[in-house]
């Protein structure tokens, strides 16, 4: 068994901006889907959008006035599935 001294420990802090995250999502009528964008009021973000999650195109970049902001996206009907994700710069 090892045994340790105090100056072999090292003291490691990790942290985390503001989470922002996705809420309840709605596939619409027309193939249009509504999802809510929750996290901190006026936290930019980039809402990306991608049909093989390995190549994200920008949707649009948003600054929330309040927490949860409802946001309707219209998707073309040629796609058979979509993906979103929310990046914070």
């Amino acid at each position: 068994m090892a045994s340790h001294n105090s100056k072999d420990l090292v003291d490691t802090t990790l942290e985390s901006g503001p989470i922002i995250g996705f809420g309840q999502f709605r596939r619409l009528m027309n193939d249009a889907v509504q999802f809510t964008l929750e996290g901190p009021a006026g936290q930019n973000c980039l809402i990306q959008t991608s049909t093989d999650l390995t190549n994200w195109v920008d949707l649009t970049d948003v600054a929330p006035a309040k927490e949860g902001v409802i946001f309707v996206v219209v998707s073309p009907a040629n796609f058979s599935q979509r993906f979103y994700r929310a990046v914070v710069p």
